[in-house]
């Protein structure tokens, strides 16, 4: 499955070509010769699946483009309207003859038919498809845009069941059998597109990540068996999933029966929400209070920073679940842990329904001596606040303090939820870090692109920007399609990095571009076009991880990959 800016829909197109045959069949009676029986299980069964195929592929393509920016919403319709508006136009002006040879102008026509046909049944029968797919995007856009993705379906089930009271070509019994038998037909072709190809990897793609999914699922198991009794895993996957693609993850952790997530934005959240994640998602961030509807209509969890947050999110008078933020010596968001008064207020808004509480840990990565003894201070003063609030009579609900570091040092903890980040995807943040419970994890992704060049270069010439790097002696270089626009950072030029190929490590040379860089591959003549360059990750026996490539950059992985591009592809192996 591929993932990224530069998506394959290469099963579409062969189906499409099937389901074009198909349409042709459904009007001209291929079998009809043989066998009556053949003919109508084909045309009135069978080929019944085009149409809605591409009814089906028009809404794909455009509601994926889809945000919450109403107005870029609003905007991309009118174009699309105005796009397919010309072709329906330009079509009734083709069939004008047509129709007034039929007689389409004399036979009981007047204006309400006019505008009845022009809006929904097309001037000709046959042009019904371009108000039909006009119409159908606009309500898709609506319920798209504006229900949640459960309340849409059911909105699309009552309009689907209305549409069975209509024309249904021949009898409600002969509809439905055409629906399933479509349904069926639909699924079956899709399976075999896939099985043909092979769900390999694009071998066109200039550069990609590669996501183990068995690797994350191994991280899920190792972690969960350190977690404390019923403590549950709340997966962090904003900056989709540090890199790995949010979405992608989150739906795959479902399954794994995980159902607590953190973002950092609501529209993380509502990006999960439409790809149909389920369970809380938490959003960890501030929301401007004029989108709360949102948070309500795509059933989000919101983060309530201070006490005047609240307030003000109380006066929208939408009801909303909420995790209360308390800062206990992080200095970022949060209500100060000092204002137990302020604090215990933040529990009674009518419209903020409180479903947990949490603060936030600073320096839980360290060991020294000095950070051991804040944490423990951070700690103790988010139970004190805890102890005062059950004093007042108020429930905090769920608790949850400790993320990756937290749960691999102060695992002793019990709370409600480990908020799980960097570590469930097999990295720690630093090269060397040192943790006090020893945990089995396996990097998710790798990073690849491939060589498109191989060149030589004479003793003293000069290769890439300014001149950086100068032959000493007569070279081969490799030019690789892969730069710091697609996350690999110009903090590696001239750094003594090295990349994998063949199995060997090779050095970047020069300066790392927006697209492209270039490595040293003297003395490997079997290198050639087409090769494998993997920056993270492993080739043969040797092996390059995020945490050395953050270290060479002065930065930390969790910085390196959720910083990787929308260029790279990302593709999924189960």
């Amino acid at each position: 499955m591929n993932v990224g800016s530069e998506k394959q829909y290469g099963g579409l197109d062969r189906f499409g070509i099937i389901a074009a045959i198909l349409v042709i069949a459904i009007h001209t009676f291929p079998l009809l010769s043989l066998s009556e029986w053949a003919d109508f299980t084909l045309r009135q069964t069978i080929a019944r699946v085009a149409v809605p195929f591409f009814f089906m592929c028009t809404g794909f393509f455009f509601m994926q483009k889809l945000g919450s920016d109403r107005n870029r919403n609003a905007s991309m319709l009118k174009q699309f309207l105005w796009k397919v508006g010309k072709l329906y136009l330009l079509s009734i002006l083709l069939y004008l003859p047509v129709n007034v040879y039929a007689g389409y102008f004399t036979d009981g026509f007047t204006v309400f038919t006019a505008v009845k046909d022009l809006l929904f049944n097309g001037t000709f029968y046959h042009l019904w498809y371009f108000p039909g797919i006009m119409l159908g995007v606009c309500i898709g856009t609506f319920l798209y845009t504006r229900l949640s993705t459960w309340n849409a379906f059911w909105v699309t089930l009552l309009l689907y069941g209305i549409g069975l009271l209509g024309d249904s070509y021949f009898g409600l019994v002969h509809f439905t059998l055409v629906t399933v038998l479509s349904f069926i037909l639909s699924v079956l072709a899709m399976k075999a597109i896939q099985r043909f190809r092979g769900g390999k990897r694009d071998q066109t793609g200039r550069a990609w990540a590669d996501i183990h999914l068995p690797h994350l699922q191994h991280n899920v198991r190792e972690i969960q068996q350190v977690l404390p009794k019923d403590c549950a895993m709340m997966a962090v996957v904003k900056a989709q999933a540090y890199g790995h693609g949010g979405w992608q993850i989150a739906r795959f952790l479902n399954k794994l029966g995980i159902d607590h997530f953190a973002v950092a934005t609501i529209d993380e959240g509502i990006e999960l929400r439409k790809k149909g994640v389920k369970g809380e998602i938490l959003v960890l961030g501030y929301t401007d209070e004029r989108r709360i509807r949102q948070i309500a209509r795509f059933k989000l969890t919101q983060t309530v920073v201070d006490d005047e947050y609240a307030q003000t999110l109380n006066g929208y008078k939408v009801k909303i679940p909420v995790h209360i933020k308390i800062d206990t010596g992080m200095g970022r968001l949060g209500e100060l842990w000092e204002h137990t008064e302020i604090i215990a207020a933040m529990y009674r808004y009518k419209n903020l329904q409180v479903c947990g509480t949490f603060t936030h840990l600073s320096v839980a990565d360290s060991l020294e001596a000095s950070d051991i003894e804040h944490t423990k201070n951070q700690i103790a003063r988010f139970q004190k606040v805890i102890e005062q609030l059950k004093e007042k009579g108020i429930d905090p609900q769920k608790l949850h303090v400790q993320s990756s570091y937290g749960v691999l040092n102060y695992g002793e903890l019990q709370y409600d939820y480990a908020r799980i980040g960097i570590a469930l995807y097999g990295m720690l943040s630093k090269q060397g870090d040192k943790v006090k419970t020893s945990v089995d994890l396996r990097p998710v992704l790798s990073l690849k692109a491939r060589v498109v060049q191989v060149k030589q270069v004479e003793k003293g010439a000069s290769v890439g920007y300014g001149h950086a790097h100068k032959a000493q002696k007569d070279s081969k270089i490799a030019i690789v399609p892969i730069g710091y626009a697609d996350g690999v950072p110009r903090m590696l030029s001239q750094s003594g990095a090295t990349c994998l190929i063949r199995g060997k490590r090779r050095p970047i040379i020069g300066f790392v571009c927006m697209d492209q860089l270039i490595v040293d591959i003297t003395d490997m003549e079997e290198v050639q076009k087409g090769d494998v360059v993997t920056f993270i990750g492993r080739d043969q026996e040797e092996g390059i991880t995020a945490e050395e490539m953050a270290h060479q950059c002065k930065t930390i992985t969790n910085e390196l990959v959720s910083r990787l591009g929308e260029r790279v592809n990302r593709v999924y192996h189960g």
